[in-house]
């Protein structure tokens, strides 16, 4: 397990509850996935470049990329981000 997950794990424990853990890191997952989604599909960058751009505090999180569907997930512990791209409207996220 990655360090940061298992520190976030132990957080939930802390303050009794995930809840206070998990809008935070859901809005983390949308930031991440929506400025990768950019990145790479308005952009044309490689996704490790794209990477290499975000916060230090974010590249602990997964991040996938589906060039079929042009959609670029981010996921941590249960969470999930996604956004996708559409042609003439950019990335946007996706509920």
């Amino acid at each position: 397990m990655k360090r940061p997950v298992a520190v976030a794990l132990a957080l939930c424990l802390l303050l009794g509850g995930c809840e206070r853990v998990e809008q935070p890191v859901s809005n983390a997952l949308r930031f991440v996935a929506r400025m990768s989604c950019s990145c790479v599909f308005v952009s044309g960058r490689a996704l490790p470049a794209c990477l290499a751009d975000l916060p230090a505090e974010t590249r602990w999180l997964d991040v996938n990329v589906d060039p079929v569907s042009q959609k670029v997930s981010a996921s941590a512990l249960w969470l999930k981000g996604e956004a996708r791209y559409q042609e003439g409207r950019g990335c946007q996220l996706q509920d």
